[in-house]
């Protein structure tokens, strides 16, 4: 048997390269991501255990009125870093006719002014999220501060009423929302009644501040005791899990957002199109998390490609005509 000619190895040392290198960068550049992508290879529709899931919850959308799949995108701005690339991702998601809300605490808004004045005036929705700074900058990065479940019911009112005049000042008109700071850790019903309590007396129409698994239940727009609350939304593959631009960081430092989280964006949308499913994908970030970031550009691309409609957060709390009821007892019990 005689040898391979040279030319014909050169070829296949050509064409082996040509192969191997590209990998070898994308594994380079994103290596949480490449392995995150080999350990969640796709998965078929019929065979993820939260499809069900997702399927009440469409049902439950299309009982309220929602028909058709719309995106309700908002951005927790909680430091410094996030008030130039707030301005950055609202350029990048007008150019695609993408609608963005803002949550940013009143130290904050102060902070910023001029970037989020102009960003109200530019028709930016703000929603309330609490007055006192949500980080801190220790050890080379940013820590998490003030959690409601850590302070007294009068401190939580006081929050709440001061950001409602800082926005108010700050950008020219009242908020119509609310968010709670780290709301992950403010959910019991006893907790939630506060917010409802306080907020709707303040004349406010809706609230985004708890997680996925209400809206397994009640859809995407749901009637607790005479708010509107719009739940935080997960992925096609972990409907219990927000699905978050934190969790998908590959650095944390200098804040490299990893390529999954596009690709459970994009999974998620094309799946529930695919099945005609009904719903508000009610997804969040922080906005230095994903300013300029390929992962999330390419997944706000596909969204604008498939025709998905955008809204603020009172538009999407206006979209169900009869949202499904739940009180807060359910609520604990099915929690």
């Amino acid at each position: 048997m005689g040898l391979e000619p040279l030319d014909d190895r050169r070829q296949a040392i050509v064409v082996t390269l040509s192969r191997t290198l590209p990998r070898l960068r994308r594994l380079l550049r994103d290596p949480v991501g490449v392995i995150s992508r080999r350990l969640n290879a796709r998965v078929h529709p019929s065979h993820n255990p939260d499809l069900e899931k997702l399927s009440t919850f469409s049902r439950a959308a299309e009982q309220s009125g929602v028909q058709g799949l719309h995106l309700f995108l908002s951005f927790d701005s909680d430091t410094d870093m996030d008030i130039s690339a707030s301005q950055d991702v609202h350029t990048f998601l007008t150019s695609l006719g993408i609608k963005m809300t803002l949550a940013v605490p009143g130290t904050q808004l102060r902070n910023g002014a001029k970037t989020y004045r102009f960003l109200s005036e530019s028709g930016v929705e703000f929603i309330n999220h609490g007055e006192l700074p949500h980080a801190k900058w220790q050890d080379d990065q940013y820590v998490s501060t003030t959690f409601y479940n850590e302070m007294s019911e009068a401190a939580v009112i006081e929050d709440i009423l001061n950001a409602h005049q800082t926005v108010t000042s700050i950008c020219g008109q009242a908020p119509k929302g609310f968010r709670a700071p780290h709301f992950g850790t403010f959910q019991s019903p006893d907790q939630l009644q506060l917010i409802y309590n306080v907020v709707k007396k303040l004349g406010y129409t809706y609230c985004s501040t708890t997680s996925p698994n209400l809206a397994h239940r009640y859809g995407p727009v749901i009637d607790m005791d005479g708010i509107v609350e719009l739940p935080t939304f997960g992925s096609f593959r972990s409907a219990d899990s927000i699905l978050d631009s934190w969790s998908h960081l590959t650095d944390r430092r200098n804040y490299a957002l990893g390529s999954l989280y596009g690709d459970l964006m994009v999974e998620t949308v094309d799946v529930m199109l695919s099945m005609k499913m009904s719903g508000i994908l009610s997804w969040y970030a922080d906005p230095c998390h994903v300013a300029g970031q390929e992962s999330f550009e390419r997944a706000m691309r596909h969204i604008a490609k498939c025709g998905i409609p955008s809204l603020s957060g009172h538009k999407a709390a206006r979209l169900a005509p009869t949202p499904l009821r739940c009180t807060l007892g359910q609520h604990e019990r099915e929690s």
